[in-house]
């Protein structure tokens, strides 16, 4: 049974993997996946589906990098659902998130929204849980017009 402190725990995991990519945390964002971790992203437009597996964290950070090529990012989770895993030490998430992707200069920029799934597997290593696998099953997109931007960052 995943106890109400697991529950904290979890969703402070999921909601600090959000800080972390906003902020371009990508070391920080890497120690939230355990060494042997997997992450699976689509390539949108081109594919929705899950297509390329980044396999441990290093791997997870060069993934992650391309975030970079935005001029911020906005990752909203709105809901989510634990429960407990195969073991007592073992847990899955169903991470329902909105992520904005900010890009082109300013008068010309756009906001690239996913509305997107997490499914999640985490581990308890040492005590502390972290991301074991995340797949991001991406349900749609929207291009909205921005109208100003401002320094995200400071």
């Amino acid at each position: 049974m995943i106890t109400h402190e697991d529950r904290a725990e979890l969703s402070d995991l999921v909601h600090r993997y959000a800080s972390c990519a906003d902020g371009r945390e990508l070391d920080l964002l890497a120690r939230l996946f355990t060494e042997d971790a997997v992450l699976a992203v689509p390539d949108p437009p081109r594919t929705m589906r899950p297509t390329h597996e980044a396999r441990g964290r290093d791997a997870i950070i060069e993934t992650c990098r391309t975030l970079g090529r935005t001029h911020a990012t906005l990752h909203a989770v709105v809901g989510n659902v634990f429960d407990i895993g195969a073991a007592s030490d073992e847990a899955t998430g169903d991470i329902a998130c909105i992520a904005h992707h900010l890009s082109g200069k300013p008068g010309n920029a756009v906001d690239v929204v996913w509305h997107l799934r997490y499914r999640d597997r985490y581990r308890r290593v040492d005590g502390r849980w972290l991301i074991a696998r995340r797949v991001l099953h991406l349900g749609w997109t929207e291009r909205r017009p921005v109208l100003a931007l401002g320094d995200f960052h400071s």
